[in-house]
């Protein structure tokens, strides 16, 4: 129903908490995709030392060619540019390493087409451990990996901000009076990790405005 108001122009977009893959395929079924684009992408933005982040794909498509991978990095660029006002956004490609030799060949070929690609900002790849450095604008990769890194983030900050929890209630009794004066500073740095407050990821290359919400998402992340 929503889909189907948002292909007659009832409506300027739609939000779904509901199953990925069927959004997908209903999306591009019924609404269609923009010029020269083969598959959507979902996009998440992401917190990192420095600046925002912005990632794709992160479960509309698990297996990626090298030209589906270059077509998320135009994507990505467009958004990091017109969204996020970047002028330049630096676009890297997420790999087990960050030498040429290094990676599957669906990798390798992308990161020829991106080299090629004057209107991209391409700095070659970046591994796992590297994404929250705040070094790249856009990260592409194929949504099995990013699904994956999207959950392990939030899971290493759902684990932080338990540990703090934790230590916190086995506190002696003088250590908590100063935890509590602090308790400002923890909400700030809460606010900057939490989840909730970068829910709802854009299907880019749908012709309308697509929003996939976390299935796990409340009423703050809405």
């Amino acid at each position: 129903m929503a889909i189907d108001a948002a292909k007659q122009g009832e409506t300027d977009g739609i939000v779904s908490c509901g199953n990925t893959g069927a959004l997908m395929v209903m999306s591009k079924a019924f609404i269609g995709t923009l010029k020269d684009i083969d598959r959507p992408a979902i996009l998440a933005v992401m917190p990192t030392m420095k600046n925002d982040l912005a990632m794709l794909d992160l479960g509309a498509n698990i297996m990626c060619d090298a030209e589906i991978l270059s077509q998320f990095a135009i994507m990505g660029n467009a958004y990091s540019k017109v969204v996020m006002q970047i002028e330049s956004p630096s676009v890297a490609i997420l790999n087990v390493g960050s030498e040429s030799t290094k990676g599957k060949p669906e990798i390798k070929q992308a990161a020829a087409i991106l080299q090629n690609n004057k209107n991209i900002n391409f700095v070659g790849y970046i591994e796992p451990d590297e994404m929250f450095y705040g070094n790249v604008d856009v990260i592409i990769t194929d949504g099995f990996s990013g699904n994956i890194s999207l959950k392990t983030a939030e899971g290493v900050s759902m684990l932080i901000k338990n540990i703090v929890k934790e230590e916190a209630a086995s506190m002696p009794f003088y250590e908590k009076i100063g935890f509590s004066i602090a308790k400002t500073f923890f909400k700030r740095i809460n606010q900057r990790v939490d989840r909730r407050n970068f829910n709802g990821g854009p299907l880019l290359g749908i012709d309308s405005v697509v929003v996939k919400s976390h299935g796990s998402a409340d009423s703050i992340a809405f």
